[in-house]
Formats: C-alpha cells, structure tokens, sequence
C-alpha cells in the first residue's frame, strides 16, 4: 500500500510542477506578445514618419510619388457616398 501511496505521491507532485511550468510558459508568451505589439508600433511609428516625410518633399511636384507614400487612401469619398445612400433611402423606410 505505501508504495501506490508513494507513486500517487510522486505522481501528484510530477503533475503540480508541469501545471507551474505551464502557467510560467503562458506568462512568457503574454509578455512576448505585449513586446511584438511594442516594436509593432514603434515600427509603424517610424513607417509613418518615413512617408510623412517622402510626401512633404513630393507634395508639390510630383503627384505619383507622392501617392507612393501614402500608406492607405481615404475612404472619406466611400462614406460620403454612404451617408448619401442613406439619406435617400431615410424618407422611404418612414413610409
């Protein structure tokens, strides 16, 4: 009896250090994606700056270059658009 005593025991402590072991790995995993997400931003931060500026010196002078720096196109016209749809169909859903 002792020794199934002695295994369980065993068994137990076994199965209590993986769970530790496993809850230090998930905390090391939130930390490095906190990190990624950091650099991520730091990242686009400069990305940002870098086309900023491209766009400063074409601005003037040449307009395909700087569209090349433009990192996303508005969608100012599509929600114009939007809302206008949304408008005209306003009066007839009252009906």
């Amino acid at each position: 009896k002792q020794v199934h005593i002695d295994a369980t025991q065993k068994a137990a402590a076994a199965f209590e250090n993986a769970i530790h072991i496993q809850q230090d790995k998930v905390s090391d995993r939130d930390i490095f994606v906190e990190k990624r997400i950091e650099l991520g931003n730091e990242l686009y931060r400069e990305l940002v700056l870098v086309c900023n500026i491209g766009k400063d010196i074409w601005a003037e002078t040449n307009k395909v270059k700087y569209e090349n720096y433009t990192i996303y196109e508005s969608n100012n016209d599509q929600k114009k658009a939007r809302k206008e749809q949304l408008t005209k169909e306003a009066p007839s859903s009252k009906k």
